[in-house]
């Protein structure tokens, strides 16, 4: 396998979800918020659920999803996670770009999971993502929550999802490949083709160097590749 594969870009998507922690109950409760009262975090998450729930349309569509789900407590994650490919090409590569930034606030381990796909690994990691969220600057939580919302927003309205017509990404991922070396690319299939048993140095090198590649690339090329990337793993 190697980059100009549609199947590298798959496993390098980050879930970008918010956890809305509803618990496991025939109706559902207040949204809690996860982060601490002292967290910077905080204000600007509270705002973004007192949004979300002053809008009766949305809470009743919110409540459809939560009651029909075989695991309530990751609706909000996965309502967010499914929302994101609903999203204009633009807010797709601001994706990547909060994406790129969160990693900095990561430890290595969870990095490198990243590069391992996986619905109980998404769910375990929730935390590690919340805790890497808290630490971003005031202005980047603000411009993620906003994100998030409106991944929420275009998912329960069902937004139709931009179409990555065939073969419009094999220029973009070529140009993507060009930019890594011999060794480099060698590095990315060990990754790509034993996600588990590569280090986690390793696996979470990829996940940087891929996305911040994509980012370096033209406009065009980029906003391609942030809707190749937001498919989902199959």
């Amino acid at each position: 396998m190697n980059l100009t594969d549609p199947r590298v870009a798959l496993v390098v998507a980050v879930l970008l979800g918010v956890v809305l922690g509803y618990r496991g109950c025939s109706k559902p409760k207040a949204i809690p918020n996860p982060f601490a009262s002292h967290s910077r975090a905080h204000e600007p998450y509270a705002a973004f659920v007192k949004r979300m729930a002053n809008n009766p349309d949305l809470s009743a569509k919110f409540n459809a999803r939560f009651r029909a789900s075989a695991d309530p407590k990751s609706v909000g994650f996965e309502i967010a996670e499914r929302g994101m490919r609903r999203l204009d090409a633009a807010s797709l590569e601001q994706r990547m770009m909060f994406a790129l930034k969160l990693v900095e606030f990561m430890d290595v381990p969870t990095c490198a999971a990243l590069a391992r796909p996986g619905a109980e690994r998404n769910r375990q990691m929730q935390p590690q993502i919340l805790k890497a969220i808290e630490q971003m600057p005031a202005k980047d939580i603000e411009g993620y929550l906003a994100l998030v919302e409106r991944a929420i927003v275009a998912e329960l309205n069902n937004v139709a999802v931009p179409p990555l017509y065939p073969g419009r990404a094999e220029a973009p991922l070529h140009n993507l490949a060009s930019r890594f070396s011999d060794a480099e690319r060698a590095a990315l299939r060990r990754v790509i083709n034993s996600a588990s048993t590569t280090t986690h140095d390793t696996a979470c090198w990829m996940v940087r160097t891929v996305f911040s590649e994509t980012l370096a690339l033209p406009v065009a090329d980029r906003q391609t590749l942030a809707r190749l990337f937001s498919e989902p793993a199959q």
